[in-house]
C-alpha cells in the first residue's frame, strides 16, 4: 500500500470513528500503523491528534508506546515482512522519483543507522528515540531522530558527511513504516536477504553496474575458502557486496570454531578492521558501501 492509499485509508478509518462515536481510530496497513485521538479534536485534523498507542481503561493516550522492556518492545518478524516494510520506506523516500537512486538510497542508509543506533543505544526500561510520541509534530520527530545522526556524524565525518536532507514530513511517515521492528534483533541471514533484495530493486537499469549476481559472489568466496590471515580486496566494490559475503564467510567460520560469543565476536570484527578492503571511485557509492556494511553488521 503506498503513502497516498494510506492516507485513504486513514479517511476511511476516520468515518467510521465518526459514525460509530468513537474516542480513538487505528490505521494499519502491515507494519505501517498510525492512531488518532478522534475525541478532543476537530474534524478536519490528522497531525497534531496523532497518538503512540490507544490508552487502557479510558485512561489518557501514553506519550510512547515502544520501551526496552518485556511486554512493551519492538516486534520481529519474518523476512517478508520486512523486505514488504523496506519497500514501502523506499517508496516514501524515493517520492516517485523525485531523487536519484543513489540520493534516496544515502537518505535511507541515514535513517535506517538511526534506527539501528537507537535499538542498541537505548537503555533498559527506557524508551526508544526512533518512534512518534503523542500529539509530536513532524518537525519534533525530525528533530529528535537528527540528534542521532548528528551524533554519529561527529564520531565518523567520512561515511556520515551530509546531513539529512529528508523534509520533516517525509521522516515523520518513514516512521510510521519502520517504528516497530525490531531490525537489530533479526539475525544476519535473514536481514542480509532482505536488505539485499531492497538494494537490488533500488538499484536498477544503469545502477546495476554496482552489483556483482548473488550466486557469482558466493562462488567466488567460497572457490577462495580463505583463512582469516588472508587479506581480502575488492578493487571496485562497488556497493559492498563481495566485501559482505566475505566477511559473512569469515563471521560463518568464527561460529563453527568458537564457542565463547566474544571469541566469535573479535575473530570477524579483526578480520574485517584490519583484513578487509574495497576501492570504489565513485564517492556516492563508496558511501553505500559503507553504510551496507554497517546496517548489516552493526
Amino acid at each position: 500500500m503506498s503513502d497516498a492509499e494510506f492516507e485513504k485509508a486513514v479517511e476511511q478509518v476516520f468515518r467510521y470513528a465518526y459514525y460509530k462515536k468513537a474516542w480513538f481510530a487505528v490505521a494499519i496497513a502491515g507494519t505501517t500503523i498510525e492512531q488518532f485521538n478522534v475525541k478532543d479534536f476537530l474534524s478536519g485534523e490528522r497531525k497534531n491528534n496523532v497518538i503512540s498507542d490507544i490508552p487502557t481503561r479510558y485512561g489518557k493516550p501514553p506519550q510512547y508506546k515502544y520501551y526496552k522492556q518485556e511486554g512493551k518492545d519492538l516486534k520481529i518478524v519474518p523476512r517478508e515482512e520486512l523486505i514488504k516494510a523496506l519497500e514501502k520506506y523506499h517508496d516514501t523516500v524515493w517520492q516517485g522519483g523525485r531523487l536519484a537512486p543513489t540520493t534516496a538510497f544515502d537518505e535511507m542508509s541515514k535513517l535506517l543507522f538511526c534506527k539501528l543506533e537507537d535499538e542498541k543505544s537505548t537503555k533498559k526500561n527506557k524508551a526508544y528515540q526512533f518512534q512518534i510520541g503523542t500529539n509530536e509534530t513532524t518537525k519534533e520527530v525530525f528533530r529528535r531522530i537528527d540528534a542521532i545522526y548528528q551524533k554519529a556524524k561527529k564520531e565518523d565525518d567520512e561515511v556520515f558527511k551530509d546531513d539529512i536532507h529528508l523534509a520533516p514530513e517525509v521522516v515523520f511517515s518513514c516512521l510510521k513504516h519502520l517504528q516497530q521492528l525490531a531490525i537489530n534483533n533479526i539475525d544476519l541471514d535473514t536481514k542480509g536477504i532482505a536488505f539485499e533484495k531492497f538494494m537490488q530493486d533500488f538499484f536498477k537499469g544503469k545502477m546495476g553496474q554496482f552489483f556483482t549476481p548473488r550466486n557469482l559472489v558466493r562462488f567466488a568466496v567460497e572457490m577462495i575458502q580463505h583463512e582469516s590471515s588472508l587479506n581480502v580486496l575488492d578493487p571496485a566494490c562497488g556497493s559492498g557486496g563481495f566485501l559482505l559475503h566475505a566477511l559473512d564467510y569469515v563471521r560463518n567460520s568464527a561460529e563453527e570454531n568458537y564457542v565463547d560469543v566474544i571469541e566469535i565476536y573479535k575473530h570477524w570484527h579483526n578480520f574485517a578492521k584490519d583484513r578487509l578492503f574495497g576501492i570504489e571511485i565513485n564517492d556516492q557509492i563508496a558511501r553505500v558501501c559503507k553504510m551496507n556494511m554497517i546496517i548489516h553488521f552493526y
